[in-house]
């Protein structure tokens, strides 16, 4: 991604050429455009100045092909070729342009950043608006693509706004990197290499670790921009309280060990001891990461230091409730299971509550799905 050398409005738009290609001028006003999107199938409509760039690459490399060309439930050609379109999107101006071109928004005053983010939030959900339910799977599946995507862009833009507001800090950016390596491992070995969930999908159980985690780096990067107009308060989470939830997981996995050798499972289970291992790494990645994060927050100050505190908070919160669930978040299990883990947009009463072996006996007694 190119560096920005000064500050742009979120969805401003900057001339910079790639491929000798001219990419359009910046157009500030672009999303207050009184003109919504129509249907288009059958009229004629003005062509703006991303599409027009979109389409001279389209027009000219083999390189840029309609990924989607097998998905026919669009509900006009437009639609079709803005979806294909924002799949190529190769900088996060391009991709904004495409969204504001395709569904302007018109606020009725001078719009914060922040208002535009959620702006964004309603183009991306008019640009994958297929008709009725005939888009099926593959439109869900359209849907979750993008939303990722989405939060991708979202997390490059506020990071270039987080480096010129000084939240920016190299150490916690790695520290957060090796912290969602060791994540992934997690996945791997305590949930994927056990026969729960009856023939779990690899894919989808890391699509749902990646997706959760890149929402919550772009939620903490919300936080501390924005953390005035999110409003996104809870209970403090304590260090001792994660701390403890971590001993929690690992006592449970000790607990089954004997069983799965009783019923001759040991073959289908990773080692207990590299299970183990596996969430001491998660642990402690995750204190690396906080422990960086409280060393930024001592070189701010007022209202700054008092929002990076925040958003630190709101994701030690998403961590105590991941652990809290046991990772089985990112199971994809049988309804009654996954209606018997708490909540994401639980209450932290709910959250301080909670006890996954509890939920769980109430609803299977002592048969033992998951381990």
């Amino acid at each position: 991604m190119k560096k920005l050398l000064f500050i742009l409005p979120f969805f401003a738009l900057v001339a910079i050429c790639s491929c000798n290609k001219q990419k359009p001028e910046t157009h500030e006003n672009a999303i207050l455009c009184d003109t919504l999107h129509v249907d288009t199938a059958d009229s004629a409509y003005e062509v703006g100045p991303y599409e027009a760039y979109m389409d001279s690459l389209f027009a000219t490399s083999d390189e840029y092909q309609y990924p989607w060309e097998g998905f026919d439930d669009f509900k006009d050609i437009r639609q079709k070729k803005f979806v294909n379109y924002i799949y190529y999107a190769d900088s996060y101006e391009v991709y904004f342009g495409l969204l504001n071109e395709y569904y302007p928004v018109k606020f009725s005053n001078n719009p914060t950043e922040y208002d535009r983010y959620l702006a964004s939030l309603k183009q991306i959900d008019q640009l994958l608006d297929f008709p009725g339910d005939e888009a099926g799977t593959y439109g869900m599946y359209l849907y979750d693509d993008y939303g990722q995507q989405h939060d991708e862009w979202c997390i490059q833009k506020f990071t270039d706004l987080s480096r010129i507001s000084n939240f920016y800090s190299v150490e916690v950016d790695s520290a957060w990197n090796t912290y969602c390596r060791a994540m992934l491992t997690v996945v791997d070995s305590v949930l994927l290499e056990r026969p729960a969930c009856l023939g779990t999908i690899s894919y989808m159980e890391k699509y749902g670790f990646i997706d959760n985690h890149k929402e919550a780096q772009k939620n903490a990067l919300l936080d501390e921009l924005y953390g005035k107009e999110r409003m996104e308060y809870h209970a403090t989470i304590s260090d001792e309280m994660i701390s403890k939830a971590f001993q929690e997981v690992r006592s449970h996995l000790r607990e089954h060990e004997y069983k799965e050798y009783q019923e001759d499972l040991w073959d289908c289970f990773v080692p207990l001891a590299t299970r183990t291992s596996t969430i001491n790494e998660d642990e402690r990645t995750w204190n690396a990461f906080i422990e960086a994060r409280n060393k930024k927050a001592k070189t701010l100050r007022g209202k700054q230091r008092k929002a990076y505190n925040n958003a630190t908070n709101n994701l030690k919160r998403n961590k105590l409730w991941l652990l809290k669930n046991e990772y089985h978040y990112y199971a994809i299990c049988e309804a009654s299971f996954n209606d018997m883990l708490l909540s994401q947009e639980c209450s932290d009463e709910e959250l301080q509550a909670y006890n996954f072996q509890k939920a769980y006996k109430a609803v299977y007694g002592d048969y033992d799905m998951f381990y």
